[in-house]
């Protein structure tokens, strides 16, 4: 198996060689593995630092969502949550 591994491996790294960036789609079809074996041994040699993923995108962009706001869920959580304890006569938290 591990055979099998370091050949895919090495596929995959001579495809991106040779034929520059691609989707994981056409990296699938050079090589012959499924676009999801594909996206795997991707997120794996990035990890390892073997390739760079440059460029990621929604698969579709849902209308419902809207503009996210930066910071949005950040003040929704600050008012979920109570203030921290102050000092009595201080406006500075405890701890």
């Amino acid at each position: 198996m591990i055979d099998w591994w370091s050949e895919t491996e090495h596929a995959v790294v001579d495809a991106l060689a040779s034929a520059g960036p691609m989707s994981p789609q056409d990296l699938a079809q050079r090589v012959g593995i499924s676009e999801g074996e594909a996206i795997a041994y991707l997120c794996m040699l990035a990890k390892e630092k073997k390739v760079a993923i440059q460029l990621v995108g929604l698969s579709s962009p849902s209308p419902s969502r809207g503009s996210r706001g930066a910071g949005r869920h950040r003040e929704q959580a600050r008012r979920s949550f109570p203030s921290p304890p102050t000092r009595v006569g201080t406006e500075r938290p405890v701890g």
